[in-house]
């Protein structure tokens, strides 16, 4: 098993497989959102794919492992609204799967009449971008009651402005992230967020890999969405 951070390749503007490909690798299976899902169609060509965590559209033979992120939008938002909270903001991502997040906490706010108190506040997924994002929506006269980051990382911007501003969590707001990382169960943080069950996608996507060795004459192109 090789593995590899196809974030420094990009930096250098070389191609992240490539590395691999000379190394003459059986199979890939490529972890997160990339720039251009596209770019696995010649590769899948060669060798068996598989994309894990990320819901962008990708070519024919590839197959996609990912989580169902409007029904993890949903469970957060129905979360805050069965504790009483009405003014409720989103704190957005981008891509497919910050699209399909903040799609589900609009439709879901909409669905329990509170489409008029649902905020949506664009941020980029980082720390700093959520603690930006999370002064502007608490500096407000009607600031929401609760927000609902679209990532843990962002969610943890979300905590420094609160801590900021002199409100408390969750007396004063409450805060949910997304994504269960091991941010979230660090001890001073203690973070409310949804599982988005990486554990289980990652041994999906191992088994697709393994299952295409094993049918080697076998196109891909499946697709497994784990709900919650």
């Amino acid at each position: 098993m090789l593995l590899a951070d196809a974030r420094l390749n990009r930096r250098t503007g070389q191609d992240p497989a490539d590395p691999l490909l000379d190394l003459r690798v059986d199979g890939l299976v490529v972890v997160g959102t990339l720039p251009d899902p596209a770019a696995l169609g010649a590769v899948a060509e060669r060798m068996p794919v598989v994309l894990a965590g990320a819901r962008e559209p990708v070519p024919r033979g590839v197959d996609q492992v990912a989580g169902d992120d409007e029904q993890g939008a949903r469970l957060v938002t129905e979360h805050l609204i069965g504790l009483g909270h009405r003014r409720i903001a989103h704190l957005a991502g981008y891509g497919a799967v910050g699209e399909l997040r903040r799609r589900s906490f609009e439709a879901t706010m909409r669905e329990h009449g509170l489409s008029d108190r649902a905020v949506v506040e664009t941020g980029d997924m980082t720390e700093e971008g959520g603690y930006r994002a999370t002064v502007r929506l608490l500096s407000r006269p009607d600031r929401p009651t609760a927000v609902f980051a679209v990532n843990d990382i962002t969610c943890v911007g979300a905590l420094s402005a609160a801590e900021e501003l002199g409100l408390r969590v969750p007396h004063d707001v409450s805060v949910v992230g997304y994504d269960n990382t091991s941010i979230s169960r660090l001890r001073h943080l203690w973070l409310t967020t949804v599982d988005n069950a990486g554990h289980e996608v990652g041994r999906r996507a191992a088994r697709f890999l393994l299952d295409r060795f094993e049918r080697p004459g076998e196109r891909g192109g499946c697709t497994w969405r784990r709900r919650r």
